[in-house]
């Protein structure tokens, strides 16, 4: 995410108010932006399943 923070878009909002989805949206970067992001979204995805099926794991052996 901070590799895509470079290339996002300008906003008039404060950078704590954006959400992580939103920093998944294509509208918020430029050019530059959504090639990369499209290059690491399934690698951003599969990292938050890793993280879900973590949790799911851990909740099981408690």
């Amino acid at each position: 995410m901070q590799r895509l923070s470079r290339y996002r878009a300008a906003t008039s909002r404060p950078w704590w108010l954006e959400t992580w989805t939103k920093g998944l949206m294509p509208s918020t970067y430029t050019d530059e932006g959504h090639h990369l992001l499209k290059r690491l979204q399934p690698w951003i995805v599969a990292i938050f399943i890793l993280e879900i099926v973590g949790i799911v794991i851990f909740v099981a052996r408690s």
